[in-house]
């Protein structure tokens, strides 16, 4: 996050690598850029131009080559310097001017860039909207009501709304990035109990529908989380 291959815009690229600890030989490196799909192997490319190897990872999930991306992982040699920026359309990486790899590494969608909106409704109906426009990123949910629940009783509590944390909205992009990437929890039609999201930006609109597993409880975790 089967799902929908619409990519979702090219996001800026903030910061470039940093060092997150060192634990004993093993050194952990952070690098945030833009993920790419290149040959045989998924890349992302930082704000230097340097071209990183995600290793173990032989293409990005649907969605997620030419969004905003954190890698982290133990810094490794690049592999052949002559192909290990070329993308799987022939072209080169973002312009690749160095490459690099990260061993044993794990990756989390960023924000992106402009203006977006996600849309999650949960398994029983409750829906969770999170808005970025020029006046920062707000959030507000609308509960299903008693009188509109299937068993005339249910409520799903009282609305609210209010402004999104930075911090909040990072863990729900990197939820959100753990669904698009959770192919076999995914399902083609919604059926209660299901969890349903939709993402929409300038580059264009994506839906997934989330069965109860491990990627929608981290969703709805990330929602609990803008409150």
């Amino acid at each position: 996050m089967g799902l929908l291959t619409t990519t979702f815009g090219t996001s800026a690229v903030l910061v470039c690598v940093t060092g997150v600890s060192v634990a004993g030989p093993t050194r952990s490196h952070t690098v945030e850029g833009v993920a790419r799909d290149a040959v045989g192997r998924a890349i992302v490319v930082d704000a230097s131009g340097t071209s990183w190897t995600v290793r173990g990872l032989t293409a990005w999930p649907a969605g997620i080559s030419g969004q905003a991306v954190a890698v982290t992982g133990s810094p490794e040699p690049a592999p052949a310097p002559t192909e290990g920026a070329r993308t799987v359309e022939g072209g080169t990486a973002g312009g690749a001017k160095a490459e690099r790899a990260l061993a044993q590494a794990t990756w989390a969608l960023r924000p992106p860039s402009g203006q977006w909106k996600v849309q999650i409704s949960d398994g029983s109906g409750n829906a969770t909207t999170v808005e970025a426009t020029v006046d920062g990123v707000r959030w507000r949910y609308a509960p299903v009501v008693a009188e509109r629940s299937s068993s005339g009783v249910y409520s799903g509590g009282e609305p609210a709304a209010g402004s999104a944390r930075p911090a909040a909205v990072q863990a729900l992009w990197a939820a959100v990035g753990q669904a698009r990437a959770a192919l076999a929890e995914q399902g083609a039609a919604r059926s209660m109990g299901t969890v349903l999201v939709r993402l929409e930006g300038s580059g264009g609109e994506a839906v997934i529908i989330l069965s109860p597993g491990h990627a929608a409880e981290a969703l709805l975790s990330a929602l609990t989380g803008l409150r």
